[in-house]
């Protein structure tokens, strides 16, 4: 062992109290092995927005941390004065899936099965779905013409936001966009009024000036739910709360599972809902 390994050896062994945040992915391995270097802790403090959605990586972050010892949801801190609260918009419209077609051809004894039917629910009825991205289009078009910045639209996957984009006549930014800070920057200050936007956003980048968060992507995952509604609640002077934008669907039973998963989580959270019906005009 060099000098230095043991320099930091010696100081890890030193250190009596972690605090660590982002701990939903103390579920990993990796993760606990690092903490478990820290020989000499006597307190560990986990923060989170949500503990992980799987269970054992939830029994994991325990192990590392122990019980729960106090939550706060966001409208607590909203009153607070901590940060913005979120409006949620929540649009039920006919996006003309053909079901029989999603899933024609689909072996459904075959290993993989579920994997290979989630693939193909999320290209043809979320991705490839060209009347739902149409009326998200419709959506964010109405936003511009009302002369509305700060409008984020957020999706999983690449193909999806290069469609997405084009449609609404905004920049798509994902990890690999070299120039992506220089984006967020004019975002920030209001010379780019909307972005489309994959998970790059998801955790770790402070890009303020969001007014209108687009949920494009569906899905049913508590955690990322929660992050992306929170890129938009952050304070900001003459910013009272942040409009959230979301698509129910409801013509594929998995995709209803997961709308109905969302609408959960901002029940739980005690967001106000707008549930509407919506036709492109």
């Amino acid at each position: 062992m060099g000098e230095k390994s043991q320099t930091i050896w010696k100081w890890a062994q030193e250190v009596k109290v972690a605090i660590v945040d982002e701990v939903q992915h103390g579920g990993s391995k990796t993760y606990g092995q690092v903490l478990m270097f820290f020989k000499g802790l006597q307190v560990k403090i986990g923060l989170t927005g949500t503990l992980p959605d799987d269970k054992v990586a939830a029994m994991r972050v325990r192990g590392i941390f122990g019980d729960v010892l106090s939550t706060v949801n966001a409208m607590e801190l909203a009153q607070r004065g901590f940060i913005v609260a979120p409006r949620i918009r929540f649009i039920k419209g006919n996006w003309d899936v053909n079901v029989r077609e999603v899933f024609q051809g689909i072996n459904w004894f075959a290993h993989g099965a579920q994997r290979v039917i989630w693939d193909r629910v999320r290209s043809r009825a979320l991705i490839n779905n060209e009347l739902r991205n149409d009326i998200i289009a419709s959506v964010v078009q109405g936003y511009l013409d009302e002369g509305v910045s700060g409008i984020l639209v957020i999706v999983d996957m690449i193909e999806h936001g290069r469609n997405l984009a084009q449609k609404c006549g905004l920049r798509f930014i994902w990890s690999g966009e070299e120039d992506r800070d220089t984006v967020f920057d004019k975002f920030k200050k209001g010379e780019i009024r909307g972005l489309v936007c994959s998970p790059v956003l998801e955790e770790g980048i402070d890009v303020r000036g969001i007014k209108v968060v687009v949920l494009a992507a569906g899905g049913k995952s508590k955690i990322k739910l929660l992050q992306r509604i929170g890129r938009g609640m952050r304070k900001q002077k003459g910013k009272f709360d942040v409009l959230v934008v979301d698509f129910y669907d409801d013509e594929i039973p998995l995709l209803k599972r997961h709308s109905k998963a969302r609408f959960k989580v901002y029940t739980e959270q005690g967001y106000t809902i707008d549930l509407e019906d919506y036709e492109i005009r």
